[in-house]
């Protein structure tokens, strides 16, 4: 099989990604960002919507972003 080039993204990318993706499996995501060495956080538990879980998901973005403003 040809394996497919892997699309790189800037080296301060942060990943979020939910357990429980039905669309991209997280094992799919961790393939994907382990050879770029991108830290990617995980939610236990949830979709690929973040259904239920966007004031955790606003509260973890407004806190990579503030850190990212003060680094």
């Amino acid at each position: 099989t040809e394996k497919q080039a892997v699309a790189r993204v800037p080296a301060d990318t942060l990943v979020i990604h939910g357990e429980s993706d039905d669309v991209v499996p997280l094992a799919a995501t961790l393939a994907w960002a382990r050879p770029q060495n991108l830290p990617v956080i995980v939610f236990p538990g949830v979709g690929h919507f973040f259904h239920g879980q966007i004031a955790l998901l606003k509260k973890v973005l407004v806190r990579e972003l503030r850190d990212l403003a003060v680094s």
